[in-house]
């Protein structure tokens, strides 16, 4: 079987040796006698691919589960965006509801205009069929208030 560097691998020198971090596992290795030249050329450059003899069993396994070599059929970026809209479609609607606007924290980032507007009773059958309207065009099954 063939295994190329996966496109997320990230090579970075540190004090110890060469770091290199796969941005879609989140997986972080740091190899201390490493050549960075080497590294960088093997994991973080164009597709290579790899014979299964080039790494020792090892090696070649933790490279494999950290994401760092990717089986030849595989596709990267299609299990990624498969990830993404697996998520976007599990992941709860999120109601943020502000009770009022005369917030007194005088937050420096904050872009809201201050006011005496308060949420009233009358408005949450509002808020309710807006609600309704989501759950109605969405597969969404969760609500998140904050």
């Amino acid at each position: 079987m063939k295994y190329y560097n996966s496109k997320f691998n990230f090579c970075f020198l540190a004090e110890e040796g060469v770091v290199i971090y796969n941005t879609a596992t989140g997986a972080c290795s740091l190899l201390p006698e490493a050549d960075p030249n080497q590294i960088s050329e093997l994991f973080c450059k164009e597709k290579i691919f790899f014979e299964e003899n080039f790494f020792d069993p090892d090696t070649l396994e933790d490279f494999l589960k950290s994401g760092f070599l990717v089986e030849e059929h595989r596709n990267e970026l299609e299990e990624i965006r498969s990830r993404y809209w697996k998520a976007r479609d599990e992941t709860p609607v999120v109601l943020t509801i502000t009770t009022t606007m005369d917030c007194n924290l005088g937050c420096y980032y904050c872009y809201e205009s201050r006011s005496k507007h308060k949420l009233e009773f009358k408005e949450i059958p509002q808020i309710i069929n807006q609600l309704e309207l989501i759950f109605n065009q969405t597969s969404k099954k969760s609500l998140h208030v904050d």
